[in-house]
């Protein structure tokens, strides 16, 4: 049975509930790189998969609002893709990437 999580980010004196996910108990060993994690013009994200997986890759401000859904596929197993971030705002996003067995999120600056 899965446990629910709840991310919350502290902004000064309020607060913004992020996301909730559920983990699976069975979850497949998947690690996953956001490089570099400051820049102006784009970011790497590696996946280092054993398998190909099905994931939904989603750029959020730091408002929770998205502003760019970059893949929503099959990642071959060790695949490496540039995003694009010209045209983001400058700040700070958060980048989440979640699949049938896995969730993880990436913070990335656009300076």
């Amino acid at each position: 049975m899965g446990r629910l999580i709840m991310t919350i980010l502290f902004l000064g004196m309020q607060f913004i509930a992020f996301s909730n996910v559920e983990q699976k108990e069975n979850v497949s060993e998947i690690n996953i790189n956001l490089y570099p994690t400051s820049s102006s013009t784009s970011f790497n994200l590696s996946f280092n998969n054993s398998s190909v997986v099905k994931a939904d890759i989603i750029i959020y401000d730091i408002l929770g609002n998205i502003v760019k859904k970059i893949y929503s596929q099959e990642i071959e197993a060790g695949q490496v893709f540039s995003v694009d971030v010209n045209n983001l705002e400058y700040g700070n996003y958060f980048v989440k990437i979640s699949g049938n067995t896995f969730n993880d999120t990436k913070r990335f600056t656009k300076n």
